[in-house]
């Protein structure tokens, strides 16, 4: 599966602000990498990592104030069928990421880059 980042570009107003949806597999969720598991957005068995990139770069637009809405959908394990279905986990459901993506974040502005897990 890609991992894909998802960036809104400024919303209306003075502030420039991005929202943020994160989809992918344990690439992206950064499967491993550290001790412990964040819930925040998905099942324990997707294992996503509290320091994975998609954090780090919220982390980067929340220091600048920049910061509208993120959701990491990303999964351990999600192929691209996971994008429309429901993907099963040792501990849990994971909805399908794509229905992260919902009619508040503009995406008639947005701007997405895929890397491909070599």
């Amino acid at each position: 599966m890609s991992a894909q980042i998802m960036i809104a570009g400024p919303s209306a107003g003075a502030a420039r602000t991005y929202n943020y949806v994160a989809l992918g597999d344990s690439y992206t969720a950064a499967t491993g990498y550290d001790r412990g598991s964040d819930t925040t957005f998905a099942p324990l068995g997707c294992f996503q990592s509290r320091t994975n990139y998609p954090r780090q770069l919220v982390g980067f637009l929340r220091r600048q104030h920049q910061l509208g809405t993120f959701v990491d959908a990303s999964c351990g394990g999600a192929t691209t069928a996971h994008a429309t279905k429901a993907q099963r986990t040792p501990i849990g459901i994971n909805r399908p990421q794509l229905s992260r993506i919902t009619k508040e974040i503009n995406w008639s502005r947005s701007a997405s880059a895929a890397t491909t897990r070599g």
